[in-house]
C-alpha cells in the first residue's frame, strides 16, 4: 500500500502527510486546540483529577484551574457539565496543581505567548548544535562576534533540509567525527560556487569521504572530481581508483583529468548544492566543519 501511494516509508508518512500526526490536529481543528473551551460532566473531572466517585474536592480544585469559578453561584457549580480548557487540566493534572489561580493564569499566559515559544526551540538549538541545518538557523538569529549581521537567509537553510535528510538529522558521531578530522581543510570555491576537498586518491581518503559526504545529511550537494596527474604517470589507475572508490556512476561524467608537470597525484573534489544556495550559506558550512573538527 506505501508503495501505491508513493510514501514506502513509514517515518514519510508520519512527518510529511497527514497519517498519524498528532501535532497536526490541534492547529487544522479548533475542537482539538487545548485551548478551546469544553464541557466535562463532574464525574469525568473526579477521575481525570484522580479523586474518588463520592469526592467533595471537586470544587475547591476547579476554583484553582477557572480564573471566574468562584464568582459563580452555587446552581452553576452544581451544573451537569464544566465549561473549562483541555490545556488548563493539563497545567493542573501533570504539572502545576499546586499553583495558586493568579500563578496559573500567568504560566497559561506565557505559554501561549511567542516569547516562551522562541526560548524553547532555541533551547533546542543550543542542545544540537552538531547538526548542520540547527548550527545555520543559530547563525541566522544569533549575532555574529564582532557585531555585524550575519549574512544568511532562511531559503538556503529550507534547501539545504529540503535536500538533505530533513527530520532525521542526527549529531555528529565518533565514526563520522573521526572521518571528518582526517580531512585537510576544505575550503568555499566562489569560482563553482562549492565546497571544495583536496586529498591523496587512496582507498582510505575514499573510506572517510564516504563515510561523510554519502550520508543522507550531505544529500543536499552533488560531486565534481578533479584528477591532478603527473605527466609521467599512467592515468589509468587513478582514474578507475576514483570511478570504484570515489564516484556514482552518475557522477563519471563529472570527472576531469589534469596533467600536472611534476609533483605527486591528488583529488579535487567540488561540493556543488543541488538547490540555490548563497556563497555565504557554503561560508557557514565551511565554518560548521571546522567546528566540528577541531
Amino acid at each position: 500500500m506505501g508503495k501505491q501511494i508513493g510514501h514506502t516509508f513509514y517515518a514519510t508518512t508520519r512527518w510529511s502527510y497527514l497519517h498519524d500526526i498528532d501535532w497536526l490536529l490541534p492547529i487544522i481543528s479548533k475542537y482539538h486546540n487545548p485551548h478551546t473551551h469544553k464541557q466535562f460532566s463532574h464525574s469525568a473531572l473526579r477521575y481525570l483529577m484522580g479523586l474518588s466517585a463520592s469526592s467533595n474536592d471537586l470544587s475547591r480544585l476547579l476554583s484553582h484551574i477557572i480564573p471566574d469559578y468562584d464568582q459563580q453561584t452555587l446552581a452553576e457549580k452544581r451544573c451537569q457539565s464544566i465549561t473549562v480548557t483541555e490545556h488548563a487540566l493539563r497545567v493542573h493534572v501533570f504539572q502545576i496543581d499546586n499553583l495558586s489561580q493568579a500563578a496559573q493564569k500567568e504560566h497559561i499566559t506565557d505559554t501561549l505567548s511567542n516569547t516562551y515559544l522562541e526560548e524553547k526551540w532555541l533551547s533546542t538549538l543550543e542542545k544540537s548544535q552538531l547538526t548542520l541545518t540547527n548550527f545555520l538557523f543559530d547563525k541566522l538569529i544569533n549575532p555574529v562576534p564582532n557585531g555585524e549581521e550575519a549574512i544568511i537567509n532562511f531559503e538556503s537553510i529550507s534547501a539545504i533540509w529540503e535536500c538533505g535528510c530533513r527530520h532525521r538529522s542526527q549529531p555528529i558521531n565518533n565514526k563520522y567525527l573521526t572521518a571528518y578530522k582526517s580531512f585537510p581543510n576544505i575550503t568555499v570555491c566562489k569560482r563553482k560556487h562549492a565546497l571544495r576537498l583536496n586529498i591523496a586518491c587512496t582507498t582510505k581518503g575514499a573510506s572517510a569521504f564516504n563515510t561523510v559526504f554519502r550520508h543522507t545529511e550531505w544529500a543536499w550537494v552533488r560531486c565534481e572530481f578533479e584528477l591532478h596527474i603527473n605527466r609521467k604517470v599512467d592515468s589509468k589507475r587513478p582514474l578507475e581508483m576514483v570511478k570504484k572508490h570515489y564516484a556514482k556512476k552518475s557522477e563519471y561524467k563529472h570527472i576531469n583529468v589534469l596533467r600536472q608537470q611534476k609533483g605527486p597525484s591528488s583529488l579535487t573534489i567540488y561540493l556543488k548544492p543541488k538547490s540555490k544556495i548563497s556563497i555565504h550559506t557554503l561560508e557557514y558550512v565551511e565554518q560548521f566543519i571546522k567546528l566540528i573538527k577541531h
